[in-house]
């Protein structure tokens, strides 16, 4: 029988889908079939010059494959029934395996049944790649959920990167593509080849479910990578399932990694991001750092970091630091818009289950105290599902969302950009309107996003006083805290998103650490701002008129205090009603010069008056300066 009638079966386009590695169905015509009324053996091995085919028990030769005229494939008669290998002879080296397309399906019916139609952890052991033997064979067994590719393979370093070696096949009407690989272990590079259409060439796309990637010289997931890291933050995560239930402050220091204090372009990794950052946000009293990570548009880094970095271990070592000096480690965590899309194709059960994996394998894996995301498209039970989860297996990690109506269905705290815009003009209204447990659940960030709210005329007389004013008002506003790096510097713009970290060379900067540090401490150490529990009774709006607001923040057992604030480029002399009489001491003026001001203030504080029509109620009279804000505490 010639080579064209052992492909008889396979029409033309069968065949140049072959050539391309873009077949959609290679369990198909790979491996043992019948054409023209006998059995044919087919294996695509483009390179290679000859392919045997063998008994595994005996190593006899079984047949003598032959090459088409399609490059690369090879067919010929082959009537045993019994296990063989292939041996593929390669210019300058010669390889015996096991036939990838003589193997029954790795993944089982019920499972993936359960994990598309089922609320269900595990789907990470599921996809992916996994050292396993099948049929008593030693390989790795690789799945990918595409449901809209045309077309899926796998590219390594076992068969020199080619997108055409392995193609995939597709489970049914599931959207997962697998193969098993034999004879291929642990420390293995892979990524898999997707084409998006039938006429697209093969985009490498590294596997979303990899412990361990890297960048070059391929984009590649490493299989069997498991995260090597002994940890010693016992103390630290007791600690954190105690808070749990308390109100303790959070005051969040967000970084891009890789240009945290980077002047030279250089990329610093997570070694000396471990050896400077934390004793700089410990010392500046911040209780969080978080971490944001650039996805580049790739469905990537959803079980571990980039490894731009270093390695996960890297990272590990990192965490652990942190907590050594007190600090949670926050991730921007976002689903990636590759799994959002495919909630509207009806598949949100089972991106939940994925999304849910991910998030939890971060806080178990990596001892993570809290992700942040971006939520417009997933689907409202996905909250409530990592809400539960997070509250059994990490206790005290916190969880926040930029989309606030989301965040309504569960315990997430929710990032709110406007409510410090809305203060700051006056509009008090906005935030008295808020309900008390969402104002608990409130994050006040301190971002490019943010300030650019502010209108380009209130920056132009005094920046810098502006700047304190709203750091203050920030953090004597309801709600947790949030800083961007280089923000702590007085830099209020980021052209181009970049940190002018040279201005640590101008005094003004040092000013701007000692206000951080300061409002750290006073929202620490004064109990009715650190409390954050029954706001609505905590926060009491008094009558002021524009440019002026003031408003009083009292706790159970402890002093209150009064925040008073004067938008005007003017000082302002203002007379206030006290909720009690007595010496009400200034705690901290932003307009101090040690933190850069012209010390406009009240030498120190201020004493409560009667007046003949209103007694019994206290007032002050005191001085707030241009772009200012104080805070005075009362010392009876």
């Amino acid at each position: 029988m010639s080579v064209a009638q052992h492909i008889a079966a396979l029409d033309a386009d069968s065949l140049q889908a072959i050539e391309r590695g873009a077949h959609a169905a290679p369990f198909s015509v790979l491996g043992v079939h019948s054409a023209s009324g006998r059995r044919v053996l087919r294996v695509n091995a483009p390179g290679a010059w000859r392919v045997e085919a063998r008994a595994r028990a005996s190593g006899e030769i079984l047949a003598v494959l032959d090459q088409s005229q399609t490059p690369g494939l090879f067919a010929a008669p082959f009537e045993s029934e019994a296990p063989y290998l292939l041996r593929v002879y390669w210019p300058g080296h010669v390889d015996e395996h096991e036939d990838p397309y003589s193997f029954t399906s790795a993944l089982w019916e019920p499972e993936l049944r359960m994990m598309r139609d089922s609320p269900l952890r595990g789907v990470s052991g599921l996809l992916g790649a996994h050292v396993t033997n099948l049929e008593g064979v030693p390989g790795v067994r690789f799945a990918y959920w595409a449901p809209n590719a045309a077309s899926v393979a796998v590219a390594g370093d076992f068969n020199f990167w080619s997108d055409c070696r392995h193609p995939m096949g597709q489970r049914e009407d599931s959207g997962v593509w697998e193969v098993f690989i034999p004879r291929i272990g642990s420390g293995s590079r892979y990524s898999f080849a997707v084409r998006e259409s039938d006429d697209d060439e093969a985009a490498l796309i590294i596997d979303p479910f990899a412990r361990a990637t890297e960048t070059t010289p391929h984009p590649a997931a490493i299989v069997g990578a498991v995260l090597q890291h002994e940890w010693r933050d016992e103390r630290f995560l007791a600690i954190r399932r105690a808070r749990r239930d308390c109100a303790a402050p959070v005051t969040i220091y967000r970084i891009e990694p890789d240009a945290w204090l980077t002047q030279d372009g250089r990329i610093a990794n997570w070694r000396k991001l471990g050896e400077r950052l934390p004793g700089f946000v410990s010392a500046l009293g911040f209780s969080h750092v978080q971490i944001g990570l650039s996805r580049k548009g790739a469905p990537a880094w959803m079980f571990s970091p980039p490894d731009a970095l270093g390695e996960p271990s890297g990272f590990a070592d990192f965490i652990d630091v942190c907590h050594d000096a007190g600090l949670g480690v926050i991730l921007d965590w976002d689903a990636p818009e590759f799994y959002e899309s495919k909630v509207a194709d009806g598949a949100s059960l089972f991106v939940e289950n994925i999304l849910v994996d991910s998030a939890m394998a971060w806080l178990e894996g990596f001892h993570l105290d809290g992700l942040s995301m971006k939520a417009p498209r997933v689907t409202p039970n996905l909250l409530t599902r990592l809400r539960q989860d997070m509250d059994e297996n990490a206790p005290g990690a916190l969880l926040i969302v930029e989309d606030a109506s989301e965040a309504d269905r569960c315990e997430a705290q929710v990032w709110r950009a406007d409510a410090i815009r809305a203060a700051f003009d006056g509009a008090a209204d906005i935030l008295q309107r808020e309900g008390a447990d969402r104002l608990e659940r409130a994050l006040l960030p301190i971002t490019p996003q943010t300030l650019s709210r502010f209108s380009p005329a209130l920056w132009s007389s005094d920046p810098l006083a502006l700047l304190r004013a709203v750091y203050a008002l920030a953090w004597l506003t309801p709600g947790m805290k949030l800083m961007h790096m280089g923000a702590e510097l007085g830099q209020h713009q980021w052209p181009d998103g970049v940190v002018a970290w040279d201005i640590l060379d101008n005094p003004d900067s040092l000013c701007f650490l000692k206000l951080v540090r300061d409002l750290n401490s006073t929202l620490r150490n004064e109990a009715p701002i650190r409390l954050s529990s029954r706001v609505s009774q905590l926060v009491t709006w008094l009558p002021t008129e524009p440019p002026v607001i003031a408003y009083v923040r009292s706790g159970e057992a402890a002093a209150p205090l009064l925040v008073a604030m004067n938008r005007s480029d003017e000082a302002r002399r203002v007379r206030l009603e006290a909720p009690c009489e007595g010496h009400w001491r200034e705690l901290l003026n932003t307009d101090s010069r040690h933190y850069g001001g012209g010390d406009v203030g009240n030498y120190g504080g201020a004493h409560t008056f009667e007046i003949a029509d209103r007694p019994g109620t206290f007032f002050l009279d005191i001085t707030i300066p241009s772009r200012g804000a104080i805070i005075f505490r009362n010392d009876i």
